[in-house]
């Protein structure tokens, strides 16, 4: 099932669930001891909690839809500059677009090393370089030394931005129970 189905799915399932209904549900009287004060009951709060949790997962189906959508576009995009470079004269050489893709190695590579199976966001950087390596070396092989150049750049930044979403050496370490941000969030005192 992909996330745009999964999505649907869940905004369906949400929606029934916050639909108003026919049996409204009505606390049992509460004996008159202090008129004063007004205290929720606990299967009304349940029930507010339960919508707004509904709402907060609608939005995040809402929102994994649209990284997806973006995602794709992006992949859309960057097959399209790898194809213009083909087919352009490029003064990117050959020894320019294997050196690049050594450095792209080394830094999946260190990458690799530094998730270690820790973090699934890791992971994901590292799947996503590691894949961006194996199309520029296919447009290696198709002699396409601009793209093969340019994908082996895409890649070394993705593993760049990996290593400093685990921490990379210009960030102090990690306290144990500490999570860092996937994107940086401006704090205000």
């Amino acid at each position: 099932m992909t996330r745009r189905a999964r999505a649907m799915a869940v905004a369906t399932v949400v929606l029934a669930a916050c639909a108003p209904t026919s049996a409204s549900v009505t606390p049992p009287p509460q004996p008159a001891k202090d008129t004063s004060r007004h205290v929720a009951t606990p299967s009304a709060r349940d029930s507010v909690l339960e919508q707004r949790a509904a709402r907060l997962e609608l939005r995040l189906a809402e929102r994994d839809a649209q990284v997806e959508d973006l995602q794709a576009r992006l992949d859309e995009a960057r097959q399209e500059v790898v194809r213009t470079l083909a087919k352009l004269q490029t003064v990117a050489s050959r020894a320019e677009a294997a050196s690049a893709m050594a450095e792209s190695e080394i830094a999946v590579q260190t990458l690799r090393v530094a998730v270690g199976g820790t973090s699934s966001s890791g992971a994901t950087d590292v799947g996503q370089a590691g894949g961006l390596l194996q199309q520029a070396s296919a447009e290696f092989g198709k002699q396409n030394y601009g793209g093969a150049l340019y994908l082996a750049n895409q890649s070394k930044g993705v593993a760049s931005l990996g290593r400093s979403r685990l921490g990379g050496s210009d960030r102090p370490r990690l306290r144990p129970g500490e999570v860092a941000f996937a994107v940086a969030v401006p704090l205000q005192a």
